[in-house]
């Protein structure tokens, strides 16, 4: 079963939320304005500066360092502007005081100096020292006032505290409407700060309205900084459709993004590699994972001449890197690039944001596909226990890794467990994205996989033919997920004995994963071996141990030899080898499976008893009937636990382990083994179908071999 889904579940760097001067933030010249000289000589006058002609001197070096450090800022010299912008700073403090308006706007524009460095403590203390002086100063609704809860919004953000974000964003917007007009340019730049707080709380229609009603009044405005609103607006919707699953205008916006970015930027900009990895999430969902690479690459080292590398933005390009390499089935590089991304955000942002979530999240997926299923549990359960705290229950994300972890349930047999899990995750992603969603339809087919394993068909079937049209409508017939689905629909068709249909299912499955994912993908060879039971499921044994092997190369390659894939390749030509009456290979084949699925999931897995089940025979076959003997009884044993005592497969197990306490004259536990076998038989399908005369001809020969011994 291969569903595992991956959306951006984390953060907006801080590109998202650059801050911009608009009006009413420009700083006035110290030794022009008469306001700032008549409060720099009550300063003087109360002791602080020396004499009149040094203070001002001073404070015209502190303007140029200020004016300095903001040309720094536009420039990504980033360091140099922070240094500059700490000297104005210093010496405001020292000629005005602490409490002074220019102070203020010194500690603003350090907060976003910081912010943009991924200092976001720093960046919180600067901001609200300068919050209080602006209040004190101009009252509780300024234009300062409001400029100062925005940058706050924005930190809080980056901070994972969203519901603080989402009060300072509201506040902001609520001022700034009042004080300038619904229409103003500094309304634009509050609506894509509430939008982006939005659109991470999982509220994308209210995220959609920020974003749109953004653009409806930045698109008149050709002034630079308007234009780099806009851009924000175009990026914000793009998130908001990617996230909506209409792909094709999440990839217009992020492109028409990109343009006015490099327009106002250039080519190497913060920014830039945000769009860049916007388009590279798209790309990903729209399964282009060439494109995806490339955008994702482009980011990286952008991030990297800009940041240092353990930057907030370094760590994000590399997580979506992580993601494209993931989705082509390297496993081992991806792990690593999550794993270098998981301990980068936790030195930054701590253990609980939801970024770490993020990282976890992925970080527990790739441990699954690489059959390591108590770690990806331990991540998976991590990720779960942050996003609910940070998230909220109903928040997409979280529905996120409660699907994961019943991936897991499934995994490990237990179905019912698992189908609870899915049936909780598939209720929140309906109610947060609607049940025509790629996101719901990937939760609907894992409920539908929990029906088939708990021999429920019916219901699972119409789960896998809806998510299957689904995944047609909005992701088009060509998409990995329509293979997916294809490919649960065939195996169904095998359960079925509709072999011929399965095959032709497998087939277009097969095609569409080959020209998407290429030869050498692990889900490649999951086909080739569904195939190959398809097949001989029709007798045709040569062409179906032609694909097993095929299966066993790609996966041996991919995910190494004792993986739990690895094991159900070889079962199948172990099975193969069987029904061609090779016993002795069909006897290796299942051993080296048996005991590769011992370690991978433990003693105890209902896969393990089918494993056994066929090794029974295959010894049975070779008049090893000790050996036979042990299989068929510990399978029996392992069917019951799973399954119950009134099951088809334990009435199997039973009758061959009945036949192998025969061969051996053990007559009287072969008889209770065959008559227990007879009566499930009975209860499940009646008297008279046909296993039951069968069943009893042998116990005739039971029960007369033990007469003639009497």
């Amino acid at each position: 079963m291969a569903e595992w889904t991956d959306l951006d579940k984390g953060g907006v760097s801080p590109r998202d939320c650059q801050v911009f001067d608009m009006a009413g933030t420009v700083e006035r010249d110290p030794t022009r304005d008469p306001q700032c000289t008549h409060d720099a000589q009550a300063q003087q006058d109360s002791g602080c500066g020396s004499t009149e002609g040094s203070s001002k001197l001073a404070l015209e070096s502190a303007h140029k360092l200020s004016t300095s450090s903001m040309v720094f800022k536009a420039q990504g010299k980033y360091q140099e502007a922070k240094d500059g912008q700490q000297r104005a700073l210093d010496i405001r403090m020292r000629v005005l005081g602490d409490k002074h308006p220019l102070v203020a706007k010194s500690l603003d524009q350090l907060g976003r100096i910081y912010l943009v460095l991924g200092n976001f403590s720093d960046a919180e203390k600067a901001h609200a020292r300068a919050l209080d002086i602006h209040k004190a100063c101009t009252g509780a609704t300024s234009q300062d006032v409001a400029t100062c809860l925005g940058c706050l919004g924005m930190v809080t953000l980056q901070q994972g505290r969203l519901r603080k974000a989402e009060e300072h964003c509201s506040m902001a917007l609520g001022m700034r409407k009042t004080m300038l007009g619904q229409m103003h340019t500094d309304v634009v730049q509050s609506l894509n700060d509430l939008g982006l707080v939005l659109l991470e709380q999982g509220k994308l229609s209210d995220a959609h309205q920020c974003f749109s009603r953004a653009l409806g009044i930045g698109n008149g405005d050709h002034h630079h900084d308007a234009n780099s609103e806009t851009a924000r607006s175009l990026c914000g919707m793009g998130r908001v459709m990617q996230k909506q699953a209409k792909l094709s205008e999440a990839e217009k916006h992020h492109r028409r993004a990109l343009d006015i970015r490099k327009d106002v930027f250039g080519d190497c900009h913060p920014d830039v590699a945000d769009s860049l990895l916007g388009l590279a999430q798209v790309m990903i969902e729209k399964a282009d994972f060439a494109k995806a690479k490339e955008h994702a690459c482009a980011a990286l080292d952008m991030a990297q001449d800009i940041f240092h590398p353990g930057h907030p933005d370094v760590a994000r390009a590399i997580f979506w890197l992580g993601m494209v390499v993931h989705m082509q089935g390297n496993f081992a590089q991806a792990n690593e690039k999550f794993k270098m991304v998981l301990d980068i955000r936790k030195k930054v942002l701590g253990n609980e944001h939801p970024d770490v979530a993020q990282s976890l999240d992925a970080l527990g997926t790739v441990m699954w596909k690489q059959g390591d299923f108590p770690k990806s549990e331990e991540y998976n359960t991590q990720a779960l226990a942050i996003r609910k705290l940070a998230l909220g229950d109903g928040h997409p994300d979280v529905a996120e890794s409660i699907n994961n972890l019943g991936i897991l349930l499934y995994e490990q047999g237990k179905s019912a467990e698992a189908a609870d899990f899915f049936a909780r995750a598939m209720e929140i992603k309906r109610q947060a994205l609607g049940d025509q969603h790629p996101d719901f339809a990937t939760c609907l087919s894992n409920f539908g996989a929990a029906m088939c394993e708990q021999g429920r068909d019916t219901e699972g079937e119409e789960c896998y033919n809806r998510a299957l049209g689904i995944r047609k409508r909005v992701l088009g017939h060509g998409h990995p997920d329509v293979a997916s689905s294809l490919h649960h629909l065939a195996c169904l068709m095998n359960r079925q004995r509709k072999f011929s249909d399965a095959e032709d299912c497998h087939k277009a499955a097969l095609a569409i994963r080959v020209r998407v994912l290429g030869d050498e993908h692990p889900d490649v060879a999951e086909s080739l071996s569904s195939m190959g039971a398809a097949m001989q499921g029709q007798g045709n044994f040569h062409k179906a141990e032609e694909h097993f092997t095929r299966a066993l190369d790609i996966t041996q390659r991919a995910l190494g030899d004792g993986h739990p894939d690895i094991a159900s390749r070889l079962e199948w030509l172990g099975v193969t080898a069987y029904r061609q009456d090779k016993h002795p290979q069909a006897e290796e084949h299942l051993k080296t499976a048996l005991a590769i699925r011992k370690i991978a999931f433990g003693e105890g897995h209902p896969s393990i008893a089918r494993t056994l089940g066929w090794l029974g025979s295959a010894l049975h076959m070779q008049r090893k009937y000790k050996e036979a003997e042990g299989c068929q009884k510990e399978a029996v044993a392992l069917k019951r636990l799973a399954q119950g005592d009134v099951d088809e497969d334990v009435s199997v197990s039973l009758y061959y382990l009945g036949l192998a306490l025969y061969e051996q004259e053990k007559l009287e536990d072969a008889g209770e083994a065959l008559e227990t076998c007879l009566e499930i038989r009975k209860r499940l399908v009646g008297d008279g179908h046909h296993d039951v005369p069968v069943i009893l001809d042998k116990l005739d020969d039971v029960w007369g071999h033990r007469h003639n011994l009497c």
